[in-house]
C-alpha cells in the first residue's frame, strides 16, 4: 500500500509550516557609521590583525559565529569609532555615538563593542529611542558584557550569556553584544541608538566596529505568494 503524502492533510501542514517559518523570519540591518566613525582599526596595538574583518569592497562582514552580519566599513576607511575621553575628567565622560535610524519593527540591537583600554565595572550606557517618545536604557559592564579588544592585557573576560566572541586571532578580538527590545516597544519604529562612555578619565575608550538592528519583516510578496499557493493547491487537491 502507498501511502500518499500529497494528500489533503500534507497539504495543509506544509502551508502550516511554510508560513510559521516566514513569521519567524529576522531581517537584520547592518547600520552605516561611516559618517560617524572616526578613526581605522589599523592604528590600535596589533591593527593590522584585523586585515581579515573585511569581506570585500562593501565592508559589510558576516562572522562566522551566529548570522548576523556588520558594517564595518571597506578597508582603507575609518572602521571604528573610538570613544575620545580626556583624561582628568571628574564626572562621566559624555562621549557618545550617537546613530540615527529608521527601523520598524525592531526586536533587537546588535552592537561590536570592545575597549582600547578597559575597567572593571560600569563601563557603557545604550540607549534606544521609539517614534512613539519612550526610551530602554541598557548599562554594559567591563568584564561581564565587554572586554579589550587586546588579549595581553586589561579586562579580558566576559560572562554575559548576550555577548560571543565573532572575531579571535588569538591576540585580537572583537564581541557582539545583543540587547534585546522590550516588548513594550514593540511594533515600533527605532529612531536612535545612543552608546555612552561613562567612566571618566580615559580608562576604558570604547571601540565600536559596528552595529545591527534586528526587525520583524513587514508582509511581503514572499508571504502572499505562500499565501496564494497554498491556496491554488488546496483548490486543485479538491479537483482530484
Amino acid at each position: 500500500m502507498t501511502r500518499n503524502f500529497f494528500g489533503p492533510k500534507s497539504w495543509l501542514l506544509a502551508c502550516v509550516l511554510l508560513w510559521t517559518q516566514a513569521a519567524l523570519a529576522v531581517d537584520y540591518i547592518p547600520l552605516d557609521l561611516s559618517a560617524l566613525k572616526d578613526s581605522d582599526l589599523s592604528l590600535l596595538t596589533g591593527g593590522a590583525d584585523y586585515a581579515l574583518v573585511v569581506n570585500g569592497a562593501s565592508g559589510v562582514w558576516s562572522p562566522s559565529v551566529g548570522p548576523v552580519p556588520f558594517d564595518v566599513g571597506a578597508a582603507g576607511t575609518n572602521r571604528m569609532w573610538f570613544s575620545e575621553c580626556n583624561y582628568g575628567i571628574a564626572g562621566a565622560c559624555g562621549d557618545t555615538l550617537s546613530v540615527t535610524t529608521s527601523v520598524a519593527n525592531a526586536t533587537g540591537v546588535y552592537t561590536l563593542i570592545n575597549t582600547g583600554y578597559g575597567v572593571l565595572g560600569p563601563s557603557a550606557r545604550v540607549t534606544l529611542r521609539f517614534a512613539g517618545g519612550g526610551t530602554q536604557v541598557t548599562d554594559l559592564a567591563g568584564g561581564f558584557d565587554i572586554r579589550d579588544h587586546n588579549q595581553a592585557s586589561w579586562p579580558n573576560s566576559v560572562s554575559s550569556p548576550n555577548t560571543v566572541t565573532v572575531f579571535d586571532n588569538g591576540l585580537r578580538r572583537l564581541d557582539r553584544q545583543f540587547i534585546a527590545i522590550s516588548p513594550a516597544f514593540a511594533g515600533q519604529t527605532l529612531t536612535s541608538i545612543d552608546i555612552l562612555d561613562t567612566v571618566p578619565g580615559g580608562s576604558s575608550e570604547l571601540l565600536v566596529t559596528g552595529v545591527t538592528v534586528a526587525a520583524v519583516p513587514e508582509p511581503s510578496a514572499f508571504g502572499l505568494m505562500i499565501v496564494g499557493v497554498c491556496v491554488v493547491g488546496w483548490r486543485l487537491r479538491r479537483r482530484i
